[in-house]
């Protein structure tokens, strides 16, 4: 279990960068008043289970919950692909 903790703590650090390398695309400056507030709040949120989510796993591996640790570590990328897929394929129903 650790190992799969090791991989899932790698990709959310991953996810993580990109999400800060892409901010400024996403935020589209500094003023998030008006309807740029909501995708401001949903960019923050998702870049703090991505960096949330490995540091509480890491505490529940100690305390003996190796496979929902790992589950949780691994929430946050999984959910950001499944929402990629599904995007893309409802886009191209469009």
């Amino acid at each position: 279990m650790r190992i799969l903790l090791v991989l899932a703590t790698i990709a959310d650090a991953i996810m993580a960068l990109a999400l800060l390398l892409v901010s400024p695309f996403v935020i589209k400056g500094v003023n998030n008043a008006g309807p740029q507030m909501p995708d401001a709040l949903y960019f923050f949120l998702i870049l703090l289970a991505a960096i949330a989510a490995p540091v509480i796993a890491w505490i529940w591996i100690e305390r003996r919950r190796p496979g929902l640790a790992a589950l949780l570590a691994a929430a946050p990328p999984t959910l950001a692909l499944g929402w990629i897929f599904v995007e893309s394929f409802l886009t191209g129903l469009a």
